[in-house]
């Protein structure tokens, strides 16, 4: 994948962020982030390298056994856009 900034976005978002297996989450959040990078979280304050953010995208996408959070390629004809579609099922 080139590094624009969609396709990075994109990577972020459909292999960090989305990702449910943790190895294969921890490995796209090391291509992505720097170890020192901070992520600044009104609940748990500060949020600081790679270890912390896949424990929290862990917590996010498996804290609720109501909602199911999912990200994915949006179906339909070609587009020059990106679309995705988050999915939340109850």
């Amino acid at each position: 994948m080139s590094n624009t900034l969609a396709d990075l976005m994109e990577e972020n978002l459909l292999e960090a962020l989305g990702e449910r297996d943790s190895e294969r989450r921890r490995f796209a959040i090391g291509k992505l982030y720097t170890e020192e990078w901070t992520f600044f979280d009104p609940e748990e304050q500060i949020i600081v390298g790679h270890d912390a953010l896949n424990a929290k995208v862990d917590r996010i996408l498996q804290g609720s056994s109501r909602v199911r959070i999912s990200f994915g390629r949006a179906r339909g004809g070609e587009s020059r856009s990106r679309s995705f579609a988050l999915a939340l099922r109850t």
